[in-house]
């Protein structure tokens, strides 16, 4: 088998997946996904999660976002190590995916529903 990067793939979570207890909102065993070898994950802080700034671009493999908004300003210096950017719920209204085009970093939606959220909506 081939040998394992001794880089870890590194995870920033959207703080906004923890509840007022400080537990994640949804099932506690999809962390558990992330205790394989060679991952590292941990919680971005507010301001990180608001704006992704080339900083945390720099510093992170991936990011999972709910509101955190990811701009051409996240970018402003490549993409660092970004190669990722996960969407909690629908719609990508906060990330600019031409941006993460250009940089060649995959965009995504994590437990979005695959049925329309205004069926039958006029607009």
């Amino acid at each position: 088998p081939p040998a394992m990067s001794a880089t870890p793939f590194r995870i920033g979570i959207s703080p906004d997946v923890l509840d007022t207890r400080g537990g994640t909102i949804f099932d506690p065993a999809a962390l558990e996904l992330l205790a394989a070898p060679g991952i590292e994950w941990q919680y971005l802080t507010a301001a990180e999660e608001k704006l992704i700034a080339p900083e945390t671009a720099a510093a992170y493999d991936a990011v999972c976002l709910m509101l955190g908004r990811v701009t051409r300003e996240t970018f402003a210096r490549g993409a660092g190590r970004l190669k990722i950017v996960a969407r909690f719920g629908v719609g990508f209204d906060t990330i600019d995916i031409p941006a993460c085009r250009r940089n060649v970093v995959a965009p995504g939606s994590a437990g979005a529903s695959s049925a329309p959220a205004a069926s039958g909506s006029p607009f």
